[in-house]
């Protein structure tokens, strides 16, 4: 696959910017498990992101979605062999809890932090980048 392969579902779009930086859109009113999270790792894998090549990862949350336990265990256990930071863009509250929830109950072990517009999370992404 290349940069410009993009892997859309009936829940989500994923694929690698310009900067090669991760990208998933979530779709209104999906609902992720455990095997849609597994599918997720087998598209950021097939995109070329592994522990040897990770890279920053922006989630546009702008749409309501949920995640199972399972799947919020997943994300976290797997999140850092595959990504170095995670920015999320979202303005709605249940979409904020969610992802707060995520970073304080469970260890990424990796930098993520939610915001309002694409241009700050992008700025945040690359500052991190340039440090790690």
């Amino acid at each position: 696959m290349t940069t410009s392969d993009k892997v859309i579902s009936n829940k989500e779009s994923i694929w690698l910017d310009e900067n090669s930086y991760a990208r998933i859109n979530p779709k209104n009113g999906a609902e992720f498990d455990e095997a849609d999270v597994e599918r997720h790792f087998g598209i950021y894998l097939k995109l070329g992101l592994d522990i040897k090549k990770r890279q920053p990862l922006l989630v546009d949350a702008t749409c309501d979605f949920e995640m199972t336990k399972g799947g919020r265990e997943l994300s976290a256990k797997k999140a850092r062999e595959y990504f170095t930071v995670i920015a999320v863009i979202s303005n709605s509250f249940t979409t904020r809890l969610l992802i707060n929830f995520l970073n304080s109950f469970y260890s990424f072990g990796i930098p993520l932090k939610m915001f309002a517009n694409e241009d700050d999370a992008m700025k945040w992404l690359k500052e991190k980048q340039h440090t790690l």
